[in-house]
């Protein structure tokens, strides 16, 4: 089990109460701005990559 009832009734109070609310009301903004943020390194990462597999086809006779 992940949790023991304890825990879930600790959790079950949190959203709950005010700041648990607050939370759940906040949280796809929050997270909307996480991944704004991440996008760039993402298409980097991704262009990254791409780049590494298509090099490594090509040192094996492989037009991709």
């Amino acid at each position: 089990m992940l949790f023991t009832e304890a825990e879930l009734k600790d959790i079950l109070a949190f959203f709950n109460s005010a700041s648990g609310k607050k939370y759940v009301t906040v949280q796809p903004s929050f997270l909307n701005q996480i991944f704004a943020g991440m996008e760039p390194w993402m298409q980097q990462t991704s262009e990254f990559f791409l780049s590494r597999f298509r090099e490594e086809m090509r040192k094996k006779g492989h037009t991709v």
